[in-house]
């Protein structure tokens, strides 16, 4: 997910919800490819990363949202389901 808070939508019906696929970086040092990803990231991107599930959690708060679900998939990458605070 690359959108500033501000960029992100607000949200505007209690049921809304918006669902964000990307992979979790994990918060201890267990060998994982969103690390690989966060490398690629800070690499070709002007201060790219991936994120930790509790940076996300920051980052919907800062748009009123709030996480509701978490599904990881076996590909590696994880579903997030995020809606109205």
């Amino acid at each position: 997910m690359y959108l500033h808070p501000e960029e992100l939508p607000q949200g505007d019906a209690p049921k809304g919800r918006i669902l964000v696929i990307e992979h979790i970086r994990p918060d201890d040092a267990t060998p994982h490819m969103a690390k690989f990803m966060d490398m690629q990231m800070l690499i070709m991107t002007p201060g790219g990363r991936e994120r930790t599930l509790t940076e996300f959690e920051h980052l919907f708060a800062a748009a009123d949202l709030a996480l509701r679900n978490t599904v990881a998939t076996n590909i590696g990458l994880s579903v997030l389901e995020c809606g109205v605070q």
